[in-house]
């Protein structure tokens, strides 16, 4: 934040004079909130609307990084009473506020709540992002509803947005949870049909759901098709520890050899 601040500065010289608008103002308060300095967002707002022409618009980012933090610290009280005054004072809501809650109440399980202000943004006339709807998916498969978690998953594919590899993943970790593997693979082979390449993450989390159902050794073989990362080994080491399978430990003892060797860093 300090170097953002040294950037406001030179903006402000008489040499550049560069105008300052809502996504400068909007990302130094993020930038606060982020940091967890909400006081310092507040005085950085109060001289941006002392000082500058839009106000409404800066009651707008304020409100919003306000929400943000408190659901960010698990404050949904408050970040609700927050949205209540948004509300009162005629602030309008846009579609980062109502993603905000939306992905707030899921992660804290309420899918209910969530949901509920997924219709109060469609109501409203904020169009959800792929990120509003993503939220509503872990919403679902965080309380083990994958029905609900994949119908929503196909309402938005049927809208036409492009997918990205997160919603996979958020869908594949419930899935993996509730133990339907074969589900897994059909999900992979759709990523690949549209294009869609899974990262390490996705990996890991396929890895990690095997090795939590005991098939530690189908995992290490998910793995060996793959760049292994320390979240990999690590949680095939755990897996086969579990299982008390020495040789698989032994396994991945030397395949973590083999990779540091590769990468220069022992000599195995």
């Amino acid at each position: 934040m300090s170097g953002a601040i040294e950037v406001l500065e030179l903006m402000k010289d008489e040499k550049v004079r560069y105008p300052f608008n809502n996504f400068v103002c909007s990302s130094i308060i993020s930038g606060f909130c982020k940091i967890g300095k909400p006081e310092l967002a507040i005085g950085f707002f109060e001289n941006a609307v002392k000082g500058w022409s839009f106000k409404a618009q800066c009651c707008d980012i304020y409100y919003t990084s306000e929400c943000t933090l408190y659901v960010r610290e698990g404050m949904l009280m408050e970040a609700l009473q927050k949205h209540g005054e948004m509300v009162e004072k005629g602030i309008n809501l846009d579609m980062v506020s109502y993603t905000v809650l939306v992905d707030g109440f899921s992660k804290e399980g309420n899918v209910e709540k969530a949901v509920g202000f997924l219709h109060k943004m469609i109501e409203n006339g904020s169009r959800p992002n792929l990120v509003t709807y993503t939220s509503i998916v872990l919403g679902f498969c965080q309380k083990g509803k994958m029905d609900e978690a994949f119908a929503a998953f196909k309402m938005v594919e049927d809208m036409g947005m492009e997918m990205d590899e997160f919603v996979y993943a958020v869908l594949i970790e419930g899935v993996c949870r509730e133990g339907g593997f074969d589900r897994v693979y059909q999900l992979l082979q759709d990523m690949e049909l549209k294009g869609i390449s899974p990262s390490i993450v996705t990996y890991n989390t396929l890895i990690n759901g095997l090795c939590k159902s005991g098939r530690t050794s189908e995992a290490d073989e998910v793995s060996k098709g793959i760049q292994g990362d320390v979240v990999t080994y690590s949680t095939l080491l755990h897996g086969y520890t579990e299982e008390e399978n020495g040789a698989g430990i032994l396994e991945i003892i030397k395949e973590v050899g083999r990779s540091w060797s590769l990468h220069g860093y022992c000599n195995v």
